[in-house]
């Protein structure tokens, strides 16, 4: 079995890691460099490129060829941007029904864009039509060109159908990406009320160690760290130690440390 690479990174190991965060799963850039997988999430972790490793995630699941045939490369970007951004919300803790509630609510706040861009289009079209219409029927009723006029009066009609109907849809997914983000508590009420909860019960520390991988492993690591102190005392203070009258004995420290080494 090859022994994996400790110590300090080199430049070049930083430089790979880089290039590759977005490609590459942590396995393959540990298997290619030497190293542990939990050196190479450390790293990436700290430098800040773990946005690089959510996006190449999402990009290996079946769904992303879907929102490729769904939503246009601007909005591939905005739907790339929102992924990031929830799952380092929830802090990668996501299982694979909440995995489809977030594409699903991002799916609205993207459509909820696009209803925003048509409105925005109907609006400029609408003051182009609206400014000819005006031009035509400020001519004298002689000259007027009455079938242009009637025609842009059903253009103008038609428009503001279409935006009283992109309005009410805009509402429609604004409701639902609200129910979205209530489901999957991502609100600043679900947060604040869940905070609460945590902090007065010993039942909310369990849920919160449950829930909150980055929670449960700082106190695993601070527990570990207490544990090697006490270990590390325990060695200094029970070892053997020459007294100032020139007697070499081992302290009583406890029950533990009597006979330790003795003859």
């Amino acid at each position: 079995m090859t022994t994996k690479r400790g110590g300090r990174m080199s430049k070049k190991e930083w430089e790979y890691i880089d290039a590759n965060a977005g490609q590459k799963d942590s396995e393959i850039i540990a298997k290619d460099l030497n190293r542990t997988v939990a050196t190479i999430d450390q790293y990436i972790k700290k430098m800040g490129i773990a946005e690089k490793q959510v996006e190449y995630d999402l990009k290996q699941k079946p769904c992303w060829k879907e929102l490729r045939t769904q939503f246009t490369p601007d909005e591939l970007e905005t739907f790339l941007s929102q992924w990031k951004q929830m799952i380092g919300q929830f802090r990668r803790d996501v299982l694979p029904t909440e995995e489809m509630q977030i594409i699903d609510t991002i799916k609205l706040e993207v459509l909820m864009n696009r209803a925003l861009r048509e409105q925005m289009d109907i609006i400029k079209s609408l003051k182009v039509i609206e400014t000819i219409l005006e031009t035509e029927e400020a001519l004298d009723p002689e000259i007027r060109d009455r079938e242009l006029c009637s025609s842009l009066n059903k253009q103008v009609a038609s428009l503001r159908s279409a935006k009283v109907a992109i309005a009410t849809d805009y509402k429609d997914l604004q409701t639902k990406k609200a129910a979205m983000f209530k489901d999957l508590k991502a609100t600043r009420a679900a947060r604040v009320q869940k905070l609460e909860n945590n902090k007065q019960t010993f039942s909310g520390l369990i849920r919160q160690l449950m829930t909150d991988p980055d929670f449960f492993e700082e106190q695993g690591h601070q527990m570990e760290l207490l544990r090697e102190a006490a270990a590390s005392a325990k060695r200094q203070m029970g070892s053997l130690h020459k007294y100032a009258d020139g007697m070499i004995d081992r302290p009583l420290l406890s029950c533990d440390t009597v006979g330790d080494g003795d003859d």
